[in-house]
């Protein structure tokens, strides 16, 4: 049995981002790099199609590709169950990563902003912390990202 190749179970459901600044280092202030997402209720209510995050984060362009810190809420789900949990992970740009002071194992440096390889290199992590069980994956995911019941030991306990 073990040398059945599965295909992949772990499954980028869906992606959202935000604007990490400003975080103070040095008393300077972080780049913005805000990203336009949300409607109106009025535009909301004229019909007006609201594109996906992850549409948004492919035509965004920050003012400095290689300026930016970014706050990305991933939505991970496990083969074709209904479910999914969010973790967290940062982005920044190897050029402000002195810039900021972060006390978190979830940041991704890069060189510029580029929609398609983050997301390849987000996918890749999946890969590798795809697990025999949702439970395995879990575990492998909290060492590169920040869980959404990461310190609630109701979900400490059940990952033991």
């Amino acid at each position: 049995m073990s040398n059945i190749v599965y295909p992949s179970r772990l499954r980028l459901r869906g992606v959202s981002a935000g604007n990490l600044g400003p975080i103070l280092k040095n008393g300077q202030l972080v780049p913005k790099s805000l990203i336009s997402e949300g409607c109106t209720e009025q535009e909301i209510r004229s019909g007006m199609k609201i594109p996906d995050s992850e549409k948004i984060l492919e035509q965004w362009r920050p003012t400095n590709p290689r300026s930016f810190a970014l706050a990305l809420t991933l939505v991970i789900g496990w083969d074709e169950d209904i479910g999914s949990d969010y973790f967290e992970v940062h982005v920044i740009a190897n050029q402000i990563r002195d810039q900021i002071n972060l006390n978190r194992r979830a940041v991704i440096f890069v060189e510029e902003f580029h929609w398609p390889s983050l997301k390849q290199s987000l996918l890749n992590i999946l890969d590798k912390c795809e697990g025999k069980t949702w439970k395995e994956s879990v575990r492998a995911l909290r060492k590169r990202f920040e869980w959404e019941y990461d310190g609630m030991a109701a979900y400490e306990s059940w990952l033991k």
